[in-house]
């Protein structure tokens, strides 16, 4: 499969999320508008034709989800850190933190272990908080990449289109300065490169995510080369960091260093039926870690979750290779 990078520049508010499975379903939703069922079907099948990450801050990685804790013993803290109490009160602090710099991480899993590399993270964290209370250069909360704000809105009587006086509610919306990285994968003998432009210039005037009746997730974007390094070697065990929100396959992991959340997926508008939830699935978090029977371009598989059997669910991984 090719490998690109989409950058996607926020024109608006978004209310939903930019996790994998997310992108995967507004793709197809668009690309069926564009060219019709019979090749969103190709797309589909026992191997998916496209296969997203999560939408991530530009330049960033996830912080990896891997209990490097107990290896602290072994280093030798440098005088003037911080007391005991302090210093578990980092720890936790350094757990919330959700996004480490690309350049940042390569440079240390490029030569290193993955529990070597998180203390030497968890290093850098420490040092940069004690520097006036100032939020570490290296490191990005969830809170700064999208700023969270609600918007006062007004119901609607369905029956004669007017305001309702008085029934006021609180709308959640996210807000992002930032451009926002999404990795991919896509088979080139199914889908062409001129039909992804059309499709997420498509998805960008008509918006991503809910609410985009009233003008949310409005994007414009750019393709670029992938620019992730193959930086596991094959001198330790191998294993990989999660960059999308999904689920391997039980036969393609060995072991799993992971959280897990449940997900209520929902139909796009595009549907058509009443019903608006699909079944409830168990998916891993960005950043998870998993130690995989064999290295593929990527894990997991598609879930039917919909009352629909013809709608597939996306669980699919894009892996960012590491060593233990």
């Amino acid at each position: 499969m090719e490998r690109l990078k989409l950058q996607l520049y926020f024109q608006s508010a978004i209310s939903t999320p930019l996790q994998s499975d997310t992108l995967f379903g507004e793709f197809c939703w668009h690309y069926r508008f564009l060219y019709g069922e019979e090749k969103l079907k190709n797309l589909l099948g026992e191997k998916p034709a496209v296969v997203f990450s999560n939408g991530l801050p530009e330049d960033y990685l996830p912080t990896p989800i891997y209990p490097f804790g107990r290896n602290l013993n072994d280093v030798r803290i440098e005088s003037g850190w911080c007391e005991a109490q302090e210093f578990y009160t980092s720890m936790k602090k350094f757990k919330k933190v959700a996004y480490v710099k690309k350049e940042l991480f390569e440079q240390f899993v490029r030569e290193l272990p993955l529990k070597e590399v998180m203390v030497k993270l968890f290093e850098i964290f420490l040092r940069e908080l004690k520097e006036k209370d100032r939020k570490p250069e290296n490191f990005l909360t969830t809170k700064s990449v999208f700023r969270e704000g609600e918007i006062t809105r007004v119901s609607i009587d369905r029956r004669s289109g007017k305001a309702l006086e008085g029934f006021l509610f609180q709308e959640r919306s996210y807000y992002t300065e930032y451009p926002i990285s999404v990795y991919f994968l896509y088979d080139p003998e199914r889908l062409e490169r001129k039909e992804i432009e059309e499709t997420f210039e498509f998805m960008g005037v008509s918006g991503f995510g809910a609410k985009k009746s009233v003008g949310k997730g409005k994007f414009s974007f750019k393709l670029e080369e992938w620019d992730l390094m193959e930086t596991a070697a094959g001198k330790g065990k191998l294993a990989f960091i999660s960059l999308s929100t999904g689920y391997p396959k039980a036969e393609e992991i060995k072991d799993l260093y992971a959280e897990f959340f449940t997900k209520f997926p929902k139909h796009g508008r595009e549907f058509g039926e009443a019903a608006i939830f699909k079944n409830p699935v168990v998916v891993a978090k960005q950043g998870s870690v998993f130690i995989p029977e064999e290295k593929k371009e990527f894990y997991g598989e598609f879930k039917k979750l919909s009352k629909n059997p013809e709608h597939l669910h996306s669980l699919h991984i894009i892996p960012y290779f590491v060593e233990l």
